[in-house]
């Protein structure tokens, strides 16, 4: 911490932050190859205009959040977190899970016969007959039309399963058919749910890669007007306080607080306890410069 330092206001954070954000965006267009190009894509394609600044100042709280004194983690760490958390590898293609899926389905020859079984099954209304087609489509298409048939065939259109895709009465008068039904379904539900954990990882790795950027651009500016931020302030305090090394601090303090008043207690961040914390315990330590009354009070909901 400098000697002589000023603290930024509101108005100058997000001013520093917005720099910092087009400093980072600059550095993506004249690198297009690049992971920090890849992942500004994947985040412009996904997040409207208004909300990409708010994120990506969000993603630089969390990043702080992960650094160990001062060290800001390494980009391989978010990787190694989304996988362990999702399940699934980022650098993972969409188009494997596709290819997969359709893998893992019954052959074109399998699902046609069962489709002419479902439509000329005795007493086969509009429900039975649309899922006929459903599956005769599978089995006659390719690529992306085939793969959308497939998922159509036991899904809704909010993506979950239909229940049942085929009429009960038609199930039961086809052998085989339900197990057929059943199989189907695991497989489209299981697909869409690796699906859904791709997309979530290839996000977060492009909103944590984007946002580490930004906040290394974000400190060098503070360094270069030797200033900091309230979470600057707040860390620091924290380290001081558990470090061992503030016995002079508490003696300053010890004699000028009575009491504390903790307001908002929901919105009071784990450092911030750890500050009251060192504070309140000080109070019970022992003897102190004032023999008064203290007291701790937090207002909270």
């Amino acid at each position: 911490m400098p000697v002589h330092f000023t603290v930024l206001d509101d108005a100058e954070h997000a001013s520093l932050c917005e720099e910092a954000r087009r400093q980072v965006v600059l550095e993506a267009t004249r690198k297009p190859r690049s992971r920090l190009a890849q992942s500004f894509a994947t985040l412009t394609d996904v997040l409207p205009t208004q909300t990409f600044g708010p994120a990506a100042e969000a993603g630089m709280r969390a990043w702080r959040k992960l650094s160990k004194e001062g060290e800001l983690a390494p980009p391989e760490s978010l990787d190694v977190e989304l996988e362990r958390v999702l399940g699934c590898s980022v650098d993972l293609d969409e188009r494997t899970l596709e290819e997969r899926l359709l893998d893992s389905l019954p052959s074109s020859q399998e699902a046609q016969a069962f489709a002419a079984a479902i439509q000329t099954a005795k007493g086969a209304g509009r429900q039975a007959i649309d899922a006929a087609r459903r599956l005769d489509g599978y089995a006659r298409g390719s690529g992306p039309l085939r793969l959308q048939h497939a998922l159509d065939f036991v899904l809704k259109k909010d993506l979950t399963a239909r229940k049942p895709a085929v009429p009960r009465t038609i199930m039961d008068a086809i052998p085989g058919l339900e197990r057929f039904v059943a199989d189907w379904t695991q497989q489209a539900v299981t697909f869409m749910a690796n699906r859904r954990s791709l997309r979530t990882a290839r996000q977060s790795r492009a909103l944590g890669d984007f946002s580490r950027d930004m906040l290394l651009a974000y400190e060098a500016l503070k360094a270069e007007r030797r200033a900091r931020d309230f979470d600057d302030l707040i860390d620091r305090l924290r380290r001081l306080l558990l470090s061992g090394h503030a016995s002079w601090v508490m003696l300053k303090l010890d004699a000028a607080i009575e009491h504390i008043l903790v307001d908002e207690a929901q919105d009071t961040s784990s450092a911030m306890w750890d500050i009251v914390g060192q504070l309140a315990d000080d109070f019970f330590s022992g003897e102190g410069q004032v023999n008064r009354p203290r007291s701790l009070f937090v207002v909270g909901d």
